[in-house]
């Protein structure tokens, strides 16, 4: 994408701006971390260095990456604390919005993206229903909120951390991109408040 530039981190003015960048926004806004786009588009070295700085500023800070795929080394302890778990978002539209898959499936389908990691960072994988990248989990469902709320229950009592794309929480809808970035619905009269509440 032209409007897009991919910036050279191994160029070591490039990476220092970067990085003050990430230091700025926890001393000046007291950010409490980082959530970092297609993390995986770009090197290790500079992840390494991207922690440190951020760990010095602010050493309880959450460093999560947006990763699709399985991210391992990435959750060394030396780069990243978490990622977005969309191998869990998968599970839960196939076993809960879809029903393509039957109990014993979703478990094995569990079981096995667990054992990709140890049970520690498994307990610090951002658990989701939706992103920005996806289509809204109600939409998936065919608008059956009982599905969606039956989805949070196992989202919220799942081993990790659960989270929750904003709108989610009172029944926003969207299919793919751009839809499923659409505004917030603000109006609490055209809110789902039995969802929330």
């Amino acid at each position: 994408v032209g409007t897009m530039p991919k910036l050279n981190t191994g160029n070591p003015e490039v990476r220092d701006y970067l990085l003050d960048v990430s230091e700025y926004w926890i001393k000046e806004a007291g950010i409490d971390g980082w959530r970092l786009d297609v993390c995986d588009e770009v090197d290790h070295f500079f992840w390494r260095e991207f922690r440190k700085r951020v760990k010095a500023a602010k050493p309880d800070a959450f460093i999560i990456g947006e990763i699709h795929h399985e991210s391992a080394s990435w959750l060394r302890g030396d780069q990243l604390d978490s990622i977005m778990n969309y191998p869990f978002r998968k599970v839960m539209v196939d076993f809960f919005a879809k029903r393509s898959i039957n109990a014993e499936d979703m478990d094995n389908e569990l079981s096995s993206k667990r054992a990709l990691y140890m049970k520690k960072i498994n307990m610090n994988l951002l658990n989701l229903l939706d992103s920005h990248d996806t289509p809204r989990f109600l939409t998936v469902c065919g608008e059956r909120v009982e599905r969606l709320k039956l989805a949070a229950a196992f989202q919220y009592t799942y081993i990790g951390l659960p989270g929750i794309y904003y709108g989610d929480e009172v029944g926003l809808s969207g299919a793919n991109d751009p839809q499923c970035r659409k505004c917030m619905v603000w109006d609490e009269d055209k809110q789902d408040r039995k969802l929330i509440n």
